[in-house]
């Protein structure tokens, strides 16, 4: 399929972007707005009439590179082929409203988001696609969630075998994630790094401020040295949501969930089988934090169950 990428030659991610379709043997089509009045104008066009664009106005932004299919669609289609991030940079940096489908795999090695960095209120929905051994010093092995962004981690994807300080599979630095229709989370753990501070959290997913939702998938066989598969910060605004899914066989210091502070919703689901060689084996929650239970028009009660830990196995209040 053809992709027509609209960008300049003076912007690093359009000449970024242009690299890594050129890697993976893409038909591409370039409108240089640097150096077309017509691209340009057409552009501005699509720009002000597409609903992609709405909080690339708002906040200030360009909107560049843009990518455009024959059908019209804004996406990236990976069409089975792999986008390998080089340079320490993760594989795609994505500042507007993406889609990302089809079979492909994606890995990366980077300070923050081994393989995908969302910034700038850019919302990514990934679908038939795998993230694999992604690698991040910091916050979010395969993805790093910032600037009011939101990431669906949707249909047919799975992120495996992904390493980070924080969040092995997914940081939530301000923004959304979203976790529906069978998506897996798995083999993903943290591990410790002197060179940031309280690495070894969130084996899985780590919420500093924003949320992250388990409408339905598995987050299993995950790891982490210290607290928490899935990591609730000590933030007002840190939220977990589950109201169907499954959280099982993973293993850490204390909390499979673990909630420093924030509020966690549980609507419906399994937490089973996990392992925590202290404390609260299913959840760990903090004193003075806020908790739901029960059920919702969605879901039914979530079941916790078969896990271990030395002082409350399924529940553990501190």
């Amino acid at each position: 399929m053809k992709v027509t990428v609209i960008g300049s030659h003076l912007c690093p991610d359009t000449l970024y972007a242009l690299n890594r379709l050129s890697e993976v043997k893409a038909e591409i089509e370039f409108k240089n707005l640097s150096a077309s009045l017509p691209d340009l104008k057409a552009y501005l066009a699509l720009r002000d009439s597409d609903p992609h664009y709405e909080a690339v106005k708002k906040n200030g932004g360009i909107g560049i590179p843009a990518f455009v299919l024959e059908d019209g669609t804004v996406t990236l289609d990976l069409a089975g082929h792999t986008i390998t991030g080089i340079g320490g940079k993760p594989a795609l940096t994505v500042e507007s409203d993406v889609a990302i489908i089809g079979g492909g795999t994606i890995s990366g090695t980077a300070t923050d988001g081994g393989a995908l960095l969302l910034r700038n209120n850019a919302n990514v929905t990934m679908t038939g696609t795998t993230i694999t051994n992604s690698r991040a010093a910091y916050r979010g092995g395969a993805v790093c969630v910032d600037s009011g962004s939101s990431f669906t981690l949707g249909q047919g994807s799975t992120i495996t075998g992904c390493q980070a300080g924080r969040g092995g599979a997914v940081y939530v630095i301000d923004g959304s994630f979203t976790q529906t229709d069978d998506a897996v989370i798995t083999n993903c753990s943290v591990f410790e790094n002197a060179a940031f501070s309280a690495c070894g959290y969130g084996g899985a997913v780590y919420v500093a401020k924003g949320s992250y939702t388990l409408q339905n998938g598995s987050v299993t066989n995950n790891s982490a040295t210290q607290n928490g598969i899935i990591y609730i910060a000590n933030n007002s605004g840190a939220e977990f949501t589950m109201t169907k899914g499954k959280i099982s066989g993973n293993t850490c210091k204390n909390g499979t969930i673990y909630q420093a502070g924030g509020t966690m919703t549980l609507a419906g689901g399994s937490i089973t089988g996990n392992t925590c060689t202290e404390s609260g084996g299913g959840v760990y929650q903090n004193g003075g934090s806020s908790l739901l239970l029960g059920n919702t028009h969605a879901s039914q009660d979530v079941a916790i169950s078969g896990n271990k830990a030395v002082n409350g196995a399924g529940w553990y209040i501190n």
